[in-house]
């Protein structure tokens, strides 16, 4: 029988696995002027806390540090499902470029 890792030969889930799920970065803005990144994200789980991280050169010799805490409860829902953060990050005029991510903790 075909199967796939993590699953059941039936294809069922085994008991207390976890959905894998996407964030999905809808829209991004950077305003230097103001120094803040706006950012619109499908795919959270309302309540959960994920980790906006930012790199300089996507860990390749600094590792990813996590910048701000998002929490959908503290974000407008600018449509169904999608949540819309403003971060401050005074670094954005001093680096040649940044890097971002949003991931759970």
């Amino acid at each position: 029988r075909l199967f796939s890792p993590g699953t059941r030969v039936d294809g069922e889930d085994f008991d207390g696995a976890v959905e894998i799920g996407f964030i999905d970065i809808v829209s991004f803005e950077v305003n230097v002027d103001t120094q803040e990144i706006i950012v619109e994200v499908a795919g959270l789980t309302p309540g959960l806390e994920y980790s906006f991280d930012v790199s300089v050169d996507l860990a390749e010799t600094d590792p990813w540090f996590g910048f701000e805490v998002l929490n959908t409860e503290n974000a407008p829902e600018v449509s169904p499902g999608v949540f819309q953060f403003a971060v401050f990050d005074p670094f954005i005029s001093q680096e040649e470029s940044q890097y971002y991510r949003i991931r759970l903790p």
